[in-house]
C-alpha cells in the first residue's frame, strides 16, 4: 500500500509514504500484531525495498518493492512472500540494480539458524535465484543482517563459534552468471569470545565493513569497533580496525555502518557525555590509501537523553542522514532525521527532517537509507510501521564505487 502525499518538511519533500497491508488486530497484543514493516529498508535508483519480518505472524514475513515511475510516482511492484515459513523474512534487506538480499533469522535471540535468498527482476517480475543458507551452522544466528552490491552479498553470522563462542563471522557469497558460490568466510583479526563480530555489515565494491559489539577495546565493554576488509582477486584482507577517537564503555561503536566511495560512516547510538544518557553520536570516516582517518564526529545542534542519534545512519557523496527514533520534539519517540553536509573537508548539520504526520512512539528514523537525493526513512509505529521517501533537496548525487583499494602491505 502506499500513499502519495507531497509535501514540504524541514525544507525537504516529501513524495510518498508506504504501507504494509496487514490489517492489525486491536484486541490482540502487540507482539502478535506488529508487522515490522519498516524494520529494514534499502534504496537504489528508483527501486526502494522494505521488509515486513512480522507480517503474518512468528514465522513469516514479507519484502515490500516499489518503484518510481517516469513522472516521479512511488507505486508498489511487488510482495515478495516468505519461501519457507522461516522466522523473520525481512529482517534485513538490501537492493542492487535488479537484485535483491533478503535475510532471516530465527526469533528469540537471534542465535537460531537463518536464512539468506537473492531474487532477481525480469521486466516486473521477482524471482528467486538463489538461497545462501546452506553453509549455516546451528545457532549462529546466520542472517541477522546482510548487505548486496553488484554480484557479491555478504551475510552475518554473528553467534559463530569458529573463533570462540559467539565470537562471530561474515559469509561472502559471489555470483557468476545466475550461480551463486561461497567466496570467503571473514573473522576479526583479534576474534575471542562473545564479540558478536557480524551485528553491522555494509559492503561497496572490494570493500567491506563489519562491526564487533562486545570487542573488549581499551574504552571498556560494548564500546564497539568496526573492521574494514578489501578484496583483490578474490583474496580478502582485513585492511583496518576503527574505533572511535573518545571511544567509551557501552557507546555501541558500529551499531550500523554505511560506506560511500571512500567515506565511512559508523552510528555510536548510545554513545554518552558527563550529565547525559544514551544522546548517541555518528561519525565519519575517510579512506586515504591505506589509512582510514577520523574526520568527523556528527551530533545533533540540540541534544536530549535516550533520542539514540546514530540507531541507523546512510551516508552518499557530501550528505549523510541519522536517525535518531527517540527524539521527542514532537511527543514522546515520535523520532527524527538529521541530516548533515560536507564542505571541503568540514561537516555540518543542514536541516533535520521531522514526520508531517508524527505520532507517539512511531520511532521516526528507526532504519535509513539514502540515494543521491531520496532519503528512505522508516517508523515502526506501536502496531503497523510506515515508511516515508524524501527528496533532500540538496542536489546531492550518487558516488561510484572506489573501484582501487589498497591491499598489499595494508593489512596486519
Amino acid at each position: 500500500m502506499l500513499a502519495a502525499t507531497p509535501s514540504m518538511v524541514s525544507g525537504h519533500t516529501e513524495e510518498a509514504q508506504f504501507y504494509g497491508d496487514q490489517i492489525p488486530d486491536p484486541e490482540l497484543p502487540w507482539w502478535q500484531v506488529h508487522d515490522w514493516f519498516a524494520g529494514s529498508v534499502a534504496i537504489d535508483g528508483d527501486t526502494a525495498v522494505v521488509g515486513a519480518a512480522h507480517e503474518g505472524g512468528g514465522n513469516s514475513g514479507v519484502v515490500y518493492v516499489y518503484v518510481r515511475d517516469s513522472f516521479g510516482n512511488w507505486m508498489e511492484q511487488a510482495k515478495i512472500p516468505n519461501p519457507d515459513a522461516v522466522w523473520n523474512f525481512g529482517k534485513s534487506v538490501s537492493v542492487s540494480g535488479d537484485t535483491i538480499l533478503v535475510t532471516a533469522v530465527d526469533a528469540g535471540d537471534y542465535q537460531g539458524t537463518g536464512n539468506a535468498y537473492i531474487y532477481v527482476r525480469n521486466g516486473v517480475d521477482w524471482s528467486m535465484q538463489a538461497d545462501l543458507s546452506g553453509d549455516s551452522n546451528d545457532l549462529d544466528g546466520f542472517g541477522y543482517t546482510g548487505a548486496l552490491h553488484g554480484n557479491t552479498a555478504v551475510v552475518a553470522s554473528w553467534h559463530d563459534d569458529d573463533q570462540g563462542k559467539n565470537a562471530g563471522a561474515a559469509h561472502i557469497f559471489v555470483r557468476n552468471g545466475t550461480i551463486w558460490t561461497r567466496e570467503a568466510k571473514l573473522y576479526a583479526s583479534d576474534a575471542a569470545p562473545a564479540d558478536h563480530f557480524g551485528r553491522a555489515v555494509d559492503l561497496e565494491g572490494d570493500t567491506l565493513a563489519i562491526n564487533s559489539m562486545l570487542d573488549l577495546n581499551p574504552a571498556g565493554v560494548y564500546a564497539g569497533n568496526a573492521y574494514v576488509f578489501v578484496r583483490q582477486n578474490g583474496i580478502w584482507v582485513q585492511q583496518a580496525k576503527l574505533e572511535a577517537s573518545d571511544a567509551a564503555a557501552v557507546d555501541n561503536f558500529g551499531v550500523t555502518l554505511d560506506i560511500n566511495h571512500k567515506y565511512l560512516a559508523v552510528g555510536a547510538f548510545t554513545n554518552s557525555v558527563p550529565g547525559g544518557q544514551y544522546r548517541g553520536s555518528a561519525y565519519v570516516f575517510k579512506r586515504d590509501k591505506c589509512n582510514w582517518i577520523e574526520q568527523a564526529k556528527l551530533e545533533p545542534n540540540e541534544v536530549n537523553d535516550y533520542m539514540y542519534f546514530g540507531r541507523d545512519l546512510a551516508i552518499q557523496s557530501n550528505t549523510v542522514i541519522v536517525g535518531a527514533p527517540h527524539d521527542d520534539d514532537l511527543g514522546d519517540s515520535t523520532g527524527a532525521v538529521y541530516v548533515f553536509t560536507r564542505s571541503s573537508q568540514t561537516w555540518s548539520q543542514h536541516s533535520k527532517i521531522l514526520p508531517s504526520d508524527a505520532a507517539a512512539s512511531s520511532t521516526f528514523g528507526i532504519s535509513t537509507d539514502l540515494y543521491a537525493d531520496k532519503a528512505l526513512i522508516g517508523a515502526s509505529l506501536p502496531t503497523q510501521g510506515k515508511v516515508y521517501m524524501y527528496d533532500l533537496d540538496t542536489d546531492n548525487v550518487s558516488s561510484n564505487p572506489q573501484t582501487k583499494v589498497c591491499f598489499n602491505g595494508c593489512h596486519p
